[in-house]
């Protein structure tokens, strides 16, 4: 079974594990109000790994597989339609694909990475990215809105938006907004570019689950959380169109959440069952990712440095405090670079590898590399974003 055919069928299994919850606990839905909230904690199964997310945002945007709730409005989720939805629906690859497009397997894995994320990374991405003052007028904004809001906002949401960003956006003297930062204005256009060439359901269903992705606990702890969410969402969409946009637009849309490693996305496993409005908080002591170590000793395999990709745990917020996997390495290979220290023999062993990594289907997380000891640097890896994921 492939990694795209893996996908749905876990997504399919999410269904059937809800199933048996609401099954075992004997749920009667009430007749007069909707039961998409015990049905979607049913979904969730005690775990945050982002599989209910994507089946929500399905659940929303897809006719096909929509429940009662979104076909009537209000209309109620009876017991016998919940249960049947979840044990009879099956998701397929295209599904997926009519909801995010082609590129569908990096959207789900960016999803299932940011539903395991815990506070404290997210903080410091919303503190990084609190130094763009443009950013949710970049990914958020029309123009034409923020006029809206210099005239002067009438909802609760509107004047707290106007009060965070306007001020910072105009001049304090003038009515009309300060010149804005080049890279956000670059950002605002590439977010028009995605937006205008992805179809109607790709867009909505990318900003619902870049919107979603991230658990409650985690929400409530962060308070610039809606940076995360916005350059969350700004990076979905450019996953999802990166064949329908320019490089540049590309990377002008990544580039928000660059520079902090994201946690690999969680393995299935057995979760005890909790109690459905409460489920079980999760530990996210314990990660695992495929690591990529570059070793550069002079005296090293005749004086070329060597690529070692290998499944490592990681405990703790310590970025060095990994463990190897026994038996978790993946391959070995001797580059052509020459051992050396300089930057100049870095950074030629380091183009190297990613050259390396590509021919393999895998890429870098991001452009900083981790020193171990003297004569090694490591990075964690990504698939590609192509059809070899």
């Amino acid at each position: 079974m492939t990694a795209t055919e893996e996908v749905p069928a876990q997504l399919t299994d999410r269904l059937r594990q809800g199933h048996a919850r609401l099954r075992d606990i004997g749920w009667e839905a009430n007749p007069r109000e909707p039961g998409i909230t015990k049905m979607t904690n049913a979904i969730r199964c005690g775990r945050w790994d982002g599989d209910h997310i994507i089946l929500e945002v399905l659940m929303e945007h897809l006719p096909r597989l929509r429940v009662a709730q979104y076909e009537g409005g209000r209309a109620a989720l009876t017991e016998e339609r919940a249960l049947e939805y979840l044990a009879t629906t099956t998701v397929t690859a295209d599904d997926l694909e009519a909801a995010f497009g082609p590129r569908w397997p990096t959207v789900v894995s960016l999803v299932r990475s940011y539903a395991r994320k815990p506070a404290v990374e997210v903080q410091e991405q919303a503190s990084v990215l609190s130094e763009r003052p443009g950013l949710l007028w970049a990914t958020e904004l029309h123009e034409r809105d923020m006029q809206a809001l210099l005239d002067g906002p009438e909802t609760a949401s509107g004047r707290a938006v106007m009060a965070a960003i306007v001020p910072k956006l105009r001049g304090p003297r003038h009515r009309a907004p300060a010149p804005v930062p080049e890279e956000d204005r670059r950002l605002r256009e590439a977010y028009e570019a995605v937006e205008a060439a992805l179809p109607r359901t790709v867009y909505a269903s990318c900003r619902a689950a870049g919107g979603w992705a991230m658990p409650d606990e985690v929400t409530d702890q962060v308070p610039d959380i809606e940076l995360v969410r916005s350059a969350l969402q700004a990076a979905i969409t450019a996953e999802a169109g990166q064949h329908l946009i320019t490089a540049d637009q590309y990377a002008a849309l990544t580039a928000p959440l660059a520079g902090t490693p994201t946690p690999a996305p969680a393995t299935e496993g057995d979760a005890e069952d909790n109690d459905l409005e409460d489920p079980e908080e999760e530990d996210f002591s314990l990660l695992e990712s495929v690591q990529a170590l570059l070793t550069y000793h002079p005296d090293y395999t005749d004086g070329r440095m060597e690529l070692v990709v290998r499944r490592v745990s990681y405990e703790g917020e310590d970025p060095g405090g990994y463990e190897e996997i026994e038996d978790g390495d993946i391959f070995h290979e001797t580059l052509t670079t020459p051992s050396g220290t300089s930057a100049g023999a870095l950074e030629a062993g380091k183009a190297e590898a990613v050259e390396l990594l590509r021919s393999h289907g895998l890429r870098l997380w991001d452009a900083r590399w981790c020193e171990e000891g003297d004569y090694a640097i490591y990075n964690d890896t990504k698939p590609l974003t192509d059809d070899r994921i």
